[in-house]
């Protein structure tokens, strides 16, 4: 089977989400692989 590609959504992407959907932006870093590495995987946290 051939698999497609994620296409990264655009803001004009939700502008044209229909009325009864809801779209939300997320945002990600690499400050957040660490928050959660060592918050909700113990990983070098308090008390992990």
């Amino acid at each position: 089977m051939g698999s497609k590609a994620k296409k990264i959504a655009t803001y004009a992407d939700l502008v044209h989400v229909p009325d009864n959907l809801v779209a939300e932006i997320l945002a990600s870093s690499s400050l957040d692989a660490e928050l959660i590495n060592s918050f909700q995987k113990g990983k070098g946290g308090p008390g992990g």
